[in-house]
């Protein structure tokens, strides 16, 4: 939660980024989950995080997302024969 006083008192990497997004209207909250989250990970674990934004932040992004993928429809190229 990014109100949580002290969510990751060990952990730098999680607490940048949540300082990165604590301040943006759009973010509603980040979520932590797998092997971090329950303290099995590994030195080489990745991060399984969803970040929960907003309605509106949502369907901006879903939009902008389609368009991007309109536009490299627009420009494929066939490879071989």
């Amino acid at each position: 939660m990014l109100n949580s006083p002290d969510p990751v008192p060990d952990d730098p990497f999680l607490a940048e980024l949540i300082e990165t997004v604590r301040d943006d209207p759009e973010t509603i909250g980040l979520l932590l989950h797998g092997s971090r989250s329950v303290g099995r990970h590994r030195a080489d674990s990745d991060y399984d995080l969803i970040r929960i934004v907003t309605a509106d932040a949502y369907e901006a992004r879903r939009v902008a997302l389609e368009e991007d993928r309109d536009a490299l429809a627009a420009i494929a190229v066939k490879v071989g024969t």
